[in-house]
C-alpha cells in the first residue's frame, strides 16, 4: 500500500474534532455537491438552488450514508470514532464526483440524478450488475464512479487495517449493500403499494392522497399555482426526509453507544423516561380533543404516522435538552436531593454533556423542520420556556406559582402541537378555548407533585416550592387535594358522569400515595398514565 493511502488512513495530525467542526464541515460538503448539482442534474421543480424540502431531503440522505459506512468501518477494525470521522470528513469530497463526471461526459448537458424505482424482480438484477442499465434517470456514470470509489477505500481501510483480505472483501460488500439499499429506498417502499410499480407518479400520488398534506404543508407551504407534481415532489422529499431522520436518531444512540458504553448507560439512567411518557401522554391527549372536535379524523396514511412518530420522538429530544440544562443549574441541589444524576456521580463529565446537548439541539432542529409550522413552533416554544424556567438570570422555577405556570404553559405547547400534528385546520383558533384552561390549570396543579420528592434540596437552595413554604407534610396535603379538586371538576366541566366514579377512584389513590409516610413517585406517574388511558379509551371507544 502506498505511503499516501497510509497517511491518509492515519490521524498522524492527531486531529481532534468536535460536534461543530464535524457538523459544520459535513454540511458545507453538502452544499458545495447540491451547488455543482444544478449544472449537471437541473431540480424538477425548477430554481437555480433545490428547494427547502429538497435540500433537507439531501441532507438527511448524506448524514445517514455517512453514519452507516462509519458504524460499519467501526465493527470491521474498531477503529476510534474520533479518527473514522476525521477520515470519513476527508473522503467526504469524493460526493462531488458525479456531477463533475457527468457534466465531462456529456459535454455540459448533464445528466438526471435519481432514486432506483424499479420491481423487486428489476431491483434484483439492478444489484447484481451495478446498478442496472443507465438510464435517462436514475444512477448516472457520475454515481457509479463515485460508489467504486467509496467501495475501493473501504476495501483498502479495512485491508490497511486488519491485514485481511477475507475482511476487506466483505466489508466492501456490506458497504455496496449499504448504498445499494440507500439509493433504491423507494422501491423497498413500493412493495407496499404493487400497484405503483409500473409508474412512479402513481407512487408519489399514494404517498400524498390522504396525508396531511392535502390540508397542510411542512414549514415549506405549497402554494395553489405550484402543479401537481410540483406538490407531489415536495411531499416525497418530506417523506424521504422523515425516513431519513428517523435513521439517523437510531444512528446516533448507536454511535453512542460505540464510542462509551459508560456514557451511553449513564445517560439511559438519566434520561428520566417516565417524563417523556408523561408529556407524549400530553401529546396524545392533543390529537384526541382533535378527533372530539373536528369533522376530519386521523388518516392512517404512511407519511402521517412517520409524522407522528417523529413528533414522540422530538419531544424526547426536547425535554432530554431541558434536561441537561437543568442539571447543570441544579448542581448544589441534586447532590443532596438527586444523588444519582450523572454530573454528580461524574459518570459524565461537564464537557460529554455539553457535547450529548449540542447533538440534542441539531438533531432537534432537523427533526421539526420536516413537520409542519405550527407544530414546530409549539415544540420550540416548548424548548425556551423550559430553558428561562431553569436558568439564571430568571429561573423562575425559584418559586412555585411562576415555576407550575411555566409547567402548565409547557404542557398546554404539547398538547396543542398534537392537536395541530393532525389538524386539517392550522388556524390557532381551531383549537378549543375551553381546553386551553383546562389543561393550562391542571397542569399548573398537577406539576407541584415533582416538587415533592425535591424538598430538602430545594429547601437548602431557597426554591420555594409548596412543600418548602407549608413544610413537607402540609405542602403534601395541599397539592394532593388542590389536584383531587381538579380531576373532579375536570369531569363535571366535560358533563361525562361516566368518567365520575373514576375521577373519583383517581382522587382517592392520589390523596393516598402522595401523602404516604414512604412517597415514591413512579406510583403517581403509574396513577396518571392509567387515568388519561382510561379517558382515551372512554372518548373513542
Amino acid at each position: 500500500m502506498s505511503t499516501f493511502l497510509k497517511n491518509l488512513f492515519e490521524n498522524k495530525k492527531n486531529i481532534r474534532l468536535n460536534i461543530f467542526t464535524a457538523f459544520f464541515s459535513i454540511i458545507g460538503i453538502i452544499f458545495i455537491r447540491t451547488f455543482l448539482e444544478n449544472f449537471s442534474s437541473p431540480f424538477v421543480l425548477g430554481g437555480f438552488f433545490p428547494p427547502y424540502t429538497l435540500f433537507v431531503h439531501y441532507v438527511y440522505f448524506y448524514f445517514s450514508i455517512l453514519f452507516s459506512i462509519i458504524i460499519l468501518l467501526y465493527l470491521f477494525t474498531e477503529t476510534s470514532l474520533n479518527d473514522l470521522f476525521v477520515l470519513a470528513i476527508k473522503l467526504f469530497p469524493i460526493v462531488w464526483l458525479p456531477p463533475i463526471f457527468d457534466m465531462a461526459i456529456t459535454k455540459g448537458k448533464g445528466w438526471q440524478m435519481a432514486y432506483i424505482f424499479a420491481d423487486p424482480t428489476t431491483l434484483l438484477k439492478d444489484f447484481f450488475t451495478f446498478f442496472g442499465e443507465l438510464k435517462w434517470a436514475g444512477s448516472t456514470p457520475g454515481m457509479r464512479i463515485e460508489i467504486f470509489a467509496i467501495l475501493l477505500f473501504t476495501y483498502l481501510f479495512i485491508l490497511h487495517k486488519t491485514s485481511s483480505k477475507i475482511k476487506a472483501a466483505l466489508g466492501m460488500l456490506c458497504n455496496y449493500i449499504i448504498l445499494f439499499i440507500h439509493l433504491a429506498f423507494p422501491s423497498f417502499l413500493m412493495i407496499f403499494y404493487k400497484d405503483t410499480y409500473s409508474n412512479t407518479f402513481f407512487f408519489l400520488d399514494k404517498i400524498y392522497t390522504g396525508s396531511f398534506f392535502e390540508s397542510q404543508q411542512s414549514f415549506s407551504v405549497i402554494s395553489e399555482n405550484q402543479t401537481y407534481l410540483a406538490i407531489l415532489e415536495q411531499s416525497f422529499d418530506i417523506f424521504m426526509s422523515r425516513i431519513f431522520w428517523i435513521i439517523v436518531f437510531v444512528q446516533l444512540f448507536i454511535l453512542l453507544f460505540i464510542y462509551s458504553k459508560k456514557i451511553f448507560i449513564a445517560w439511559i439512567k438519566n434520561s428520566r423516561l417516565e417524563r417523556v411518557i408523561y408529556y407524549a401522554v400530553i401529546a396524545i391527549l392533543g390529537m384526541v380533543i382533535y378527533s372530539q372536535t373536528a369533522t376530519k379524523t386521523f388518516s392512517s396514511n404512511f407519511t402521517d404516522i412517520l409524522a407522528i412518530l417523529i413528533f414522540f420522538l422530538l419531544i424526547a429530544t426536547n425535554f432530554w435538552l431541558a434536561v441537561i440544562v437543568n442539571d447543570f443549574v441544579d448542581v448544589d441541589i441534586d447532590k443532596i436531593s438527586n444523588k444519582t444524576r450523572p454530573l454528580i456521580t461524574k459518570a459524565i463529565t461537564d464537557k460529554e454533556l455539553i457535547a450529548i446537548a449540542s447533538i440534542l439541539a441539531i438533531l432537534t432542529l432537523a427533526g421539526i423542520l420536516v413537520l409542519n409550522y405550527i407544530t414546530l413552533l409549539m415544540l420550540l416554544f416548548f424548548q425556551f420556556t423550559y430553558f428561562i424556567y431553569s436558568s439564571y438570570p430568571l429561573h423562575l422555577k425559584q418559586n412555585f406559582f411562576t415555576a407550575s405556570s411555566v409547567l402548565g404553559l409547557n404542557a398546554l405547547l404539547i398538547a396543542m402541537g398534537g392537536f395541530f400534528l393532525i389538524s386539517a385546520d392550522q388556524n390557532l383558533k381551531a383549537f378549543p378555548l375551553a381546553f386551553i384552561w383546562i389543561i393550562f390549570i391542571g397542569f399548573f396543579l398537577i406539576s407541584n407533585i415533582k416538587d415533592i420528592k425535591d424538598y430538602s434540596g430545594d429547601k437548602l437552595g431557597n426554591i420555594y416550592t409548596l412543600p418548602v413554604l407549608f413544610g413537607e407534610k402540609f405542602g403534601k396535603l395541599i397539592i394532593s387535594i388542590s389536584c383531587s379538586i381538579f380531576l373532579i371538576v375536570f369531569t363535571l366541566i366535560l358533563k361525562n358522569y361516566r368518567l365520575l366514579s373514576i375521577s373519583i377512584l383517581a382522587s382517592f389513590f392520589l390523596i393516598y400515595f402522595i401523602n404516604k409516610k414512604h412517597y415514591q413517585e413512579y406510583k403517581i406517574f403509574l396513577l396518571f398514565f392509567v387515568y388519561v388511558l382510561l379517558i382515551f379509551f372512554l372518548y373513542t371507544s
